[in-house]
């Protein structure tokens, strides 16, 4: 994962920091958040985290570079599909890679409203990082053809 995140990292001219993987991870949950931060920190991205639907669409409405948006489903004020939907409206964000968590099958309804990908949970911390190196290049690959 380190190699692929420094990959990565160097194919992205126009990312402010230049060094860093970073990442909007929307969740409820606090232990889950934790951890989820704590691995991908140690993977070498910036985690910011959220646990609230509204909040995280004022804060993806504002001009701080993501990379991902990370969402769960099942959030407090707007849920994840919402915040999906209304994130693709926002021009800025209209590209970014989103990966939808969720214990429930909604994976339709996630692609839908513009999911890059749907993870089922619980989810194997090793799924996740693939599934972030998986929608990370193809974004990368989409900016720089």
């Amino acid at each position: 994962m380190t190699r692929l995140l420094d990959d990565i990292r160097s194919t992205d001219d126009r990312h402010k920091k230049g060094d860093v993987l970073s990442v909007l991870h929307v969740e409820d949950d606090e232990t889950i958040s934790a951890i989820v931060k704590e691995i991908l920190e140690n993977e070498g991205c910036a985690v910011e985290t959220c646990s609230d639907g509204h909040v995280a669409l004022q804060t993806i409405s504002g001009t701080n570079h993501y990379d991902l948006l990370l969402v769960d489903y099942d959030l407090p004020g707007l849920n994840g599909l919402e915040l999906v939907k209304k994130s693709r409206e926002i021009p800025h964000r209209s590209n970014m890679p989103i990966i939808v968590l969720s214990a429930t099958s909604r994976e339709a309804d996630a692609k839908e409203v513009g999911a890059d990908l749907f993870l089922p949970k619980p989810v194997h911390i090793s799924s996740l990082i693939q599934a972030i190196e998986h929608v990370c290049r193809r974004e990368i690959k989409a900016q720089d053809s």
